[in-house]
């Protein structure tokens, strides 16, 4: 076999990576609401703003404050130039959860989630 015909397969591979890398690419602590937040392991950290907007997702709703909020409330109620931080309870679902972040994302606003670390994860 000759370099020549893998050059497709090497092409391939390196496609696939490129796509894998990309994907990957696309995927911090307010008191407003007690939350049991998930854990995780080791991350980064990034920061935000004093005093920035906190939504809170829980099983029993979403609230922004301490203010429970409806479906498409969000667009409305959000200033694009500032950083939302995003609680989610560990009992929320992860579609909930997710639909929040679509519609913070979609209204154009930059959002963080936080999250609690892993005990021992250093």
């Amino acid at each position: 076999m000759t370099l020549r015909s893998m050059l497709p397969l090497i092409d391939l591979g390196f496609l696939t990576l490129g796509a894998v890398v990309a994907i990957l690419s696309q995927t911090t602590r307010i008191d407003a609401m007690p939350v049991d937040l998930a854990e995780v392991g080791p991350g980064v950290t990034s920061a935000v703003s004093d005093n920035p907007p906190v939504v809170t997702v829980r099983a029993d709703g979403v609230f922004l404050g301490d203010r429970p909020i409806g479906r498409g409330e969000l667009a409305l109620l959000l200033d694009p130039s500032e950083t939302v931080l995003v609680r989610a309870d560990r009992e929320a679902t992860s579609g909930r959860l997710l639909g929040v972040l679509a519609e913070i994302t979609a209204a154009g606003v930059d959002a963080r989630l936080e999250v609690q670390q892993e005990e021992g994860a250093r």
